[in-house]
């Protein structure tokens, strides 16, 4: 993002829409909306040009918006986004230029949280990285020399999808292994691992084992120099990142294993600023 520049960032989630007035990677003013996604297409669009609104300014020269989903980020047409099924089908990035008359910019969340994380980030010294956001589902992001590569229709990094065991490797690297596979609450799993809680404890371990294997294979396809944990099931890395170096050490590729970064975002603004920043990738 060029110096003094202002660059309105929007992470548009499934229930909340979160804008931010960006400026040298830092939010200096922000606003959220309901995103209403069981609403017509016409009122989700709504509800994000108001957020937008509350905190335009003149000089904000541009918008970016990370989204849950399968878009072409050079079109500006989603084809299939996670729980906003009235946009599927709809041009944003032409639609919301003509309201706002601002450029408009938009790529898949995940996408813009492994830019955001490495421009501003825990990885911001770095060349290569993935972001792995470990929420309600898998989500991943391929950043390179501060590029993210989106591969053919941005099909790049969906690692989640790679069948594993029963399923996909993201019912058993992401929320839902805990209520899908394990059949309990993740947030009383963390609570009671804080806890020194034992069986909490040992169904973070089941989890760190199967997010070592799907690293494991980031790892072999990639060699990135670092992989950074984002998204609410990253606040339980201190009790599973122990099977992901336990699995580590059985990798071949030695110069990889022994020099790869396992990172947690900390800036809690990293969606908004990846969003901000694909306006100038």
């Amino acid at each position: 993002m060029p110096e003094n520049k202002y660059i309105i960032g929007v992470d548009l989630g499934g229930t909340t829409i979160h804008a931010g007035l960006v400026s040298n990677g830092i939010v200096i003013k922000r606003a959220e909306n309901p995103t209403q996604n069981y609403e017509s297409r016409q009122k989700v669009f709504e509800n994000l040009v108001k957020a937008i609104q509350e905190i335009d300014s003149n000089e904000a020269e541009s918008i970016g918006i990370g989204l849950p989903g399968i878009l072409n980020p050079e079109t500006g047409i989603i084809h299939d986004i996670v729980n906003i099924q009235s946009w599927n089908g709809f041009n944003l990035k032409k639609e919301l230029s003509q309201i706002l008359n601002k450029p408009v910019y938009i790529d898949n969340d995940a996408n813009c949280f492994a830019l955001g994380s490495a421009k501003y980030g825990a990885a911001k010294a770095l060349k290569h990285m993935v972001g792995l956001s470990l929420g309600t589902g898998l989500g991943a992001g391929i950043v390179s020399n501060g590029i993210i590569y989106g591969g053919l229709n941005n099909g790049a990094g969906e690692f989640g999808q790679i069948p594993y065991q029963k399923y996909r490797y993201e019912q058993y690297c992401s929320g839902q292994f805990f209520t899908k596979i394990k059949g309990v609450d993740g947030e009383n799993v963390f609570r009671a691992a804080c806890n020194n809680d034992a069986h909490a404890l040992e169904i973070w371990r089941e989890f760190g084992i199967h997010l070592g294997k799907l690293v494991i294979n980031i790892l072999y396809s990639l060699a990135p120099e670092a992989i950074v944990f984002g998204g609410s099931v990253s606040k339980g890395f201190p009790y599973f990142s122990a099977e992901i170096e336990k699995a580590l050490t059985a990798l071949p590729l030695r110069n990889v294993a022994d020099n790869i970064q396992l990172l947690v975002e900390e800036n809690e603004d990293i969606a908004l600023l990846g969003a901000a920043a694909i306006c100038s990738k």
